[in-house]
């Protein structure tokens, strides 16, 4: 869990970022807790997230960092998310560095919830679940982004023990859902 106004401490390919925000109350303390986001560990305590998350997806997209695709063109990216709710849980974000969705302009919003319905519908017909469920959060990552997540039962899609994925099974999923066009 993320508190406003504590502590950032990232290790990132054994370099250690940091930051503070001096608006952090003395009465509030925060337990740090660690999650592995991308390929590299971040203890996460702080509103410094901003500059560092957006960069994770940022980087994503500049192929500075790997993910699993399934889906890209000039606007939008899809990628298999590593802490999946379930098989198949995809994040598709727009190109454009926003950090939430509802800011993004008029004509950039239509097209990415248009891409989010086809990839749905592509996710349902290529894994063996009933629904796929779409979430807007927009706390983890100030990046604008929609989780589509497949799930045959509320439990599955509502999930909260998400374990992280094996990279490998990742790979081949990625390879099986790949779209080239939409």
């Amino acid at each position: 869990r993320v508190v406003e106004g504590a502590r950032l401490e990232i290790v990132y390919a054994g370099n250690r970022i940091e930051g503070s925000n001096p608006s952090l109350s003395a009465t509030r303390s925060a337990r740090p807790s660690v999650r592995l986001v991308g390929f590299f560990c971040a203890t996460i305590s702080s509103t410094k997230r901003e500059k560092f998350m957006s960069t994770i997806f940022q980087k994503i997209i500049d192929g500075e960092i790997p993910a699993h695709k399934i889906y890209e063109d000039d606007r939008v990216l899809a990628f298999l998310d590593i802490f999946p709710t379930n098989t198949g849980h995809t994040l598709v974000i727009p190109k454009q560095a926003v950090e939430f969705v509802w800011d993004l302009p008029a004509d950039d919003y239509a097209y990415l919830m248009t891409i989010v319905q086809k990839l749905a519908r592509h996710l349902r017909s290529q894994l063996p679940y009933q629904y796929v469920g779409s979430q807007i959060v927009g706390v983890d990552v100030p990046h604008a982004h929609v989780h589509l997540i497949p799930f045959n039962t509320v439990a599955e899609f509502t999930n909260p023990d998400k374990q992280p994925a094996d990279q490998a099974e990742l790979a081949d999923l990625a390879q099986k859902l790949f779209i080239a066009e939409l």
